[in-house]
């Protein structure tokens, strides 16, 4: 993978800012932290801790899905295989806001 390539967390995260008209720059002020870092976590280069996970979908107004796609996709770019029943939520994700569906993004 190019270090300009996206990972799956990557394009997960892409295609919220898009349909929330927003940039990395946007995100990177929202969660107090640097666009290098936004930019960092989305090629792969650094990996994104799951906390950090939730405060992106806090500050993107994700639903319970929208943030768990994000821990999925997160976990399956590390190399997890993870064989989850359709209906899993993460307790982290339980804080992010409702009523935003996934297609939304």
């Amino acid at each position: 993978m190019t270090k300009t390539q996206k990972t799956a967390f990557g394009e997960r995260l892409s295609r919220a800012l898009k349909a929330r008209e927003l940039g990395q720059r946007d995100l990177a002020e929202r969660i107090g932290t640097t666009p290098q870092y936004i930019s960092a976590i989305a090629t792969g280069s650094k990996s994104v801790s799951p906390e950090r996970i939730d405060s992106i979908a806090r500050a993107l107004d994700l639903d319970t899905e929208g943030c768990g796609s994000l821990h999925y996709a997160a976990a399956t770019d590390l190399g997890f295989r993870l064989d989850l029943p359709p209906d899993f939520e993460t307790p982290e994700c339980e804080g992010s806001s409702e009523g935003q569906d996934e297609g939304q993004e």
